[in-house]
């Protein structure tokens, strides 16, 4: 699920990817049970931080990216700057 042979990517869309860590219950099933552990990590993240999907695990780091819409003022910023 989970792609880590992508090459190196920390912007996404001119949008930074977001990197995060989890506890070492959910970091346990990595070397257990993997579905597990993919499933508890999605969950983790989708709890914690709604509107962002993962997109890179480099153990111990996942890359996170912010799927939210921009609000109207970002966009325009972002039109400024290109």
């Amino acid at each position: 699920m989970f792609n880590q042979n992508q090459p190196e990517v920390i912007f996404n869309d001119g949008r930074p990817l977001m990197q995060s860590l989890i506890g070492p219950r959910i970091m346990d099933l990595l070397g257990t049970d993997l579905e597990a552990f993919e499933q508890e990590a999605i969950d983790y993240f989708a709890l914690g931080y709604p509107g962002f999907r993962i997109v890179r695990f480099d153990h111990p780091v996942f890359y996170l990216k912010d799927e939210r819409p921009l609000k109207p003022y970002f966009k325009d910023k972002q039109r400024q700057q290109r």
